[in-house]
């Protein structure tokens, strides 16, 4: 019997046996897995633009009352003024209290700053998206890559070449100068994109972190063009196999088209003459027969370690691999198997995969929503709503019953001002009295919108609307205003562990292992040196971000009067200083200032030397109290106050 012809080195059969597990068997469990989500996801999604699909209630009236999309796009605000009111997005701390460590700490800081602010990231964009889907949905994910272009130049050198003079016998050195091509980085940089929550398949095994699955699926869509220009940087391979499949198929849409970007334009499906190919991205752990390693030991060539019926081969490794299959109509084509080249400092390998969660669930790997606790609600008010406006209508237009056959060639039975209804008896037409009920349907709209604020913690005075109650007090306002920020402060915190945290360390973990020395010195300057991978760094965003106004106002005076008090001790105690530069650093840059701005002056602070002319000094008076709001003795907030100073200057003073 003819044996089956091999591609790259991997038997037919063997690759059939592997799309049997990696597209038959995962992709395809996780795909029917996926579809209730999918289908809430969708419907959510439509709530946010505010489309009325999900109805109990369906008759005349469709009116959508856009409670949930205020309540997202509020939490969506307070993202955005909580991470972007600064250029610095990251405090980066090391244990330690060796100077390296500050400066290694500095220099991981700046690296992951300065990615997060290049313009072509994007980042802005694709944080509010991925906010977005994680408090819809509950789960948000993110692929990473390294992308790089190069180009050749020709750069000039000078060469020394040594001449002998035949009189004298004394070497000179004669110098020439020549060309000599350089490989110089054009495009050398870490990004990121939001997945779409239909391309991401994987089990449903409850994990802390998407490191720990056992697979993950990525699907996108690439033209066969595309698959071509990377084949050499992916190590692609059957890519005549693809063209010969697409030649035998007529131009349709792919899995990813329909599912996602043309799920609303069916009707009008993408007909270009280009056609896109569906492209599995397998991430996770396989059998492979390691072929090449390199100076370290690491896998850099394999070949899958089974044989066709399935068995493991003798010296096959359980690694870290990136499978890719081309799935046109019933053809599913390998086209990569490689060992992951995504390895860390310590050459541990990782899936290039982000996952973020919006609230922790107790069992269920997809996290808990906001979108989820106010779908229900959501509906409800929109059923009411409609179903109140239906029976106003009712009301307030005039419907009759009048007796059979009595109102026949009756010309005067209409409704008009001043006109007179002509009948032999007043009784055989009588309006028909239709009830409406307002006040019970806006009792229930109010019931509903209050418990979908209580479920998401986000209530009016947040959105910046008044109290529902006009008596109350500024206090309870303050209060409810305080709760409000533990809830975003949670969840706030949720995203930064889940997500964040994994985003700082894949920025530093690339960065090292694929980026050119160029770069580290353009990115870093005199900091490249302190650059270390190697370190286990402590990261959590800028701390004057995400904190109330009313807790920077207080930290500042704190701040304020612990300077007052040590002051005196710095002409005995010079040590002293950097203390003091470390405290004012802290209230400039609660008070708005970015670090890069004040660095400079806080380095000189931390220098400076007691003037002797001056004697001790005065010491730095405390700030002013904040007054108290009530007889309680709670601080008054910056509402409080700004009214009280506004109402002082209308009036001359309130004594």
């Amino acid at each position: 019997m003819a044996r089956k012809k091999k591609t790259k080195d991997i038997d037919e059969q063997v690759q059939d046996y592997i799309a049997s597990i990696v597209v038959d068997s995962e992709y395809k469990t996780a795909q029917a897995d996926q579809q209730d989500e999918n289908v809430e996801f969708d419907a959510l999604i439509d709530m946010l633009e505010c489309k009325r699909n999900e109805k109990d209630y369906d008759w005349m009236s469709d009116t959508f009352i856009p409670e949930m999309p205020s309540i997202l796009l509020t939490d969506a605000s307070a993202w955005a003024n909580q991470y972007f009111q600064s250029r610095d997005f990251v405090e980066v701390k090391l244990d330690g209290d060796r100077p390296e460590d500050m400066q290694k700490a500095n220099a991981a800081k700046v690296c992951i700053n300065k990615t997060l602010n290049d313009r072509d990231l994007y980042y802005y964009p694709k944080y509010i998206r991925m906010r977005t889907i994680n408090s819809l949905k509950g789960t948000c994910y993110a692929l990473c890559w390294w992308e790089r272009e190069e180009k050749t130049i020709k750069q000039p050198f000078e060469k020394h070449n040594p001449v002998i003079d035949s009189a004298t016998g004394q070497a000179t050195d004669k110098i020439t100068i020549e060309e000599r091509d350089v490989v110089k980085p054009v495009v050398d940089r870490f990004n990121f994109d939001v997945i779409h929550p239909r391309n991401v398949f994987t089990d449903n095994k409850y994990c802390y972190t998407i490191q720990q699955k056992d697979w993950v699926t990525i699907r996108s869509e690439l033209s066969y063009d595309e698959l071509k220009s990377k084949e050499k940087i992916n190590q692609y391979f059957n890519l005549d196999k693809v063209q010969e499949a697409i030649k035998n198929r007529n131009a349709e849409q792919t899995d990813t088209a329909r599912e996602t970007y043309q799920q609303d334009n069916q009707n009008n499906a993408d007909k270009t003459p280009v056609q896109y190919l569906d492209v599995l991205d397998r991430y996770g752990k396989f059998w492979a027969i390691v072929e090449e390693k390199d100076r370290f030991g690491n896998a850099t060539k394999a070949k899958p370690g089974h044989n066709s019926d399935g068995s493991i081969l003798d010296g096959a490794e359980l690694i870290e691999t990136i499978i890719t299959y081309v799935v046109i109509g019933n053809h599913k084509i390998m086209i990569r198997f490689v060992p992951t080249p995504f390895l860390d400092a310590e050459d541990k390998p990782y899936k290039p995969i982000i996952r973020g969660w919006c609230y922790i669930h107790p069992t269920k790997d997809e996290g808990l929503s906001d979108g989820k606790n106010m779908k229900e609600l959501q509906i409800a008010i929109n059923d009411d709503f409609n179903m109140g406006h239906d029976r106003v209508k009712l009301a307030t237009l005039p419907v009759f019953k009048g007796k059979k056959y009595s109102l026949e060639d009756n010309s005067s039975v209409y409704i008009e001002p001043e006109h007179v209804i002509e009948l032999e008896n007043v009784e055989d037409l009588q309006e028909l009295m239709i009830r409406d009920n307002i006040p019970g349907m806006l009792t229930t709209i109010s019931m509903l919108t209050g418990k979908m604020q209580q479920a998401t913690s986000t209530y009016p005075t947040t959105m910046g609307a008044l109290p529902d109650k006009a008596s109350t007090t500024a206090t309870a306002v303050a209060g409810a205003e305080q709760r409000t920020n533990a809830r975003q402060n949670y969840k706030a915190l949720t995203f930064e562990y889940t997500f964040l945290t994994e985003l700082y360390w894949m920025i530093m973990q690339m960065t090292y292992r694929f980026s050119h020395d160029e770069t580290i010195l353009k990115m870093l300057g005199d900091a490249a040196k302190d650059f270390d991978a190697y370190a286990d760094y402590t990261y959590t965003p800028v701390t004057s971000n995400i904190e109330s106004e009313f807790n920077k106002y207080k930290k500042i005076q704190l701040y304020d009067q612990t300077i007052g008090r040590i002051s005196g001790l710095a002409k005995g105690v010079p040590e002293v200083m950097p203390i003091i530069a470390h405290m004012v650093r802290r209230q400039l840059e609660l008070q708005g200032d970015e670090f890069n701005v004040i660095a400079g002056m806080i380095k000189k602070l931390e220098k400076a030397k007691w003037n002797e002319d001056e004697g001790q000094g005065n010491e730095i008076k405390n700030m002013k109290n904040t007054p108290a709001s009530n007889q309680m003795g709670l601080p008054m907030n910056f509402q409080e106050m700004g009214a009280r100073e506004g109402a002082m200057a209308a009036g001359g003073g309130i004594k």
